[in-house]
C-alpha cells in the first residue's frame, strides 16, 4: 500500500485498501465486541456477516491456539473458491476475501497497514497539503 501520512478514520483507511489491492474483493474493519467500523462491500448485510465470521474465527482459534500469553495477529482460511484473511491489532481486526491463489504476505501486509492507518489518530494538515490534496494547486480543482 504504501507509506501512509498520519492517520484516518476506517472507512477512508478501507477505501485506500480497496484502491490499492487488486487482489481483494471486499474488507470489513471490526472492533473488538464484532460491531463493524467499516466496510466495503455493497451490501450492509454481507459486511456484518464477514464481520460475525472473522469475531468467531478470532474466537476459535484464541481458544484452540497456544496458551494464551501470545495474542493472535492474523489468520487465513483458503477454499477452493477463494481466501478470507483476518487480522488484528490494539483492539480493531479487518477481515478481507479474495479469490483463488492470493499472494498471502502482500494482502497482511496490507490489512495491517490499513489497521495501523485507522487506528492511528488522524494527523492535522497544513493548508497547502489540503489544497495540494484536494488538487487545488496543480490544477485539477
Amino acid at each position: 500500500m504504501g507509506a501512509t501520512r498520519g492517520g484516518t478514520d476506517p472507512e477512508e483507511a478501507l477505501a485506500t485498501l480497496t484502491d490499492l489491492s487488486a487482489q481483494i474483493d471486499g474488507a470489513v474493519i471490526l472492533d473488538d465486541q464484532g460491531a463493524v467500523l467499516a466496510s466495503s462491500f455493497r451490501s450492509e448485510q454481507v459486511g456484518s456477516q464477514v464481520a460475525a465470521a472473522a469475531s468467531r474465527l478470532l474466537n476459535a482459534a484464541r481458544t484452540h491456539t497456544g496458551d494464551g500469553r501470545s495474542p493472535l495477529t492474523h489468520l487465513l482460511v483458503e477454499t477452493e473458491a477463494g481466501a478470507v484473511f483476518v487480522a488484528r491489532d490494539e483492539g480493531k481486526a479487518i477481515a478481507a476475501v479474495t479469490g483463488t491463489d492470493p499472494t498471502v504476505g502482500l494482502v497482511f501486509y496490507d490489512l495491517k497497514v490499513t489497521l495501523r492507518e485507522a487506528a492511528s489518530p488522524p494527523t492535522r494538515r497544513s493548508r497547502t497539503e489540503r489544497k495540494t490534496a484536494s488538487g487545488e494547486e496543480d490544477g485539477r480543482a
